[in-house]
């Protein structure tokens, strides 16, 4: 019976990976930059920003998210997923999703 344990534990430690942070991406309507975000983008801590403003593409700019560490956002135009820097490792998959916050924050994707 020990044994039956101990294998389930050793399973479950090397199938089980730390929950994902969600993160959200969007465009802040006042300077036209690329945001991102785990909690309410109207409150602190502000949306981290992920390119400068206007149509520049945030692809492979990398941004900080607190408590999830450096992020990039990749495939732009195919899919989007973000990767964990600085060792590429993939992160999270990126779903469509358009919300218009009250304080000027467009939503676009919701990934984790």
């Amino acid at each position: 019976m020990q044994l039956k344990n101990t294998l389930l534990s050793v399973f479950l430690a090397a199938c089980t990976k730390p929950a994902l942070a969600t993160i959200w991406l969007g465009k802040d309507s006042g300077n036209g930059a690329w945001v991102a975000w785990r909690t309410d983008p109207c409150k602190n801590p502000a949306p981290s920003f992920v390119s400068p403003g206007g149509d520049t593409n945030f692809c492979g700019w990398p941004f900080s998210i607190s408590g999830v560490g450096t992020l990039s956002a990749e495939g732009c135009g195919a899919g989007l997923w973000l990767v964990q820097k600085p060792s590429n490792s993939f992160y999270a998959n990126c779903q469509w999703q358009d919300v218009q916050w009250q304080c000027g924050v467009h939503q676009y994707y919701v990934c984790g």
